[in-house]
């Protein structure tokens, strides 16, 4: 896990805005993920895809969630500690409307 903080400047913008973004947990548990945004909590956290793992080889997309509980757990709770803002990555757009669902009802 890697942590960096960069300070931006946006025109228009009127106050400080903290943005955590988190990518590639691969279904692997993010608990030091999660611990890292409760000790610093920040006003919105962009999730910007590879959260579930899916495999290259046939069927080519993965049908369920069986695979992907550990990055839909990590949805969840990260919803508790701020907004949530998601973008798929390529492992999510190869796999079922099944996944997508659980992705959009997680609470992001």
């Amino acid at each position: 896990m890697e942590i960096s903080r960069i300070g931006l400047t946006v025109p228009g913008l009127r106050e400080s805005l903290r943005l955590a973004v988190v990518a590639d947990l691969h279904n692997r548990p993010g608990n030091r993920v999660l611990q890292a945004l409760r000790r610093d909590p920040p006003d919105a956290i962009a999730v910007v895809g590879d959260m579930i793992e899916s495999l290259y080889r046939p069927p080519h997309h993965l049908e369920d969630t069986s695979r992907c509980e550990h990055g839909l757990a990590f949805l969840r709770e990260a919803c508790g500690i701020a907004p949530v803002f998601y973008s798929l990555g390529n492992h999510e757009q190869r796999s079922s409307s099944a996944v997508h669902q659980a992705i959009a009802t997680s609470g992001v």
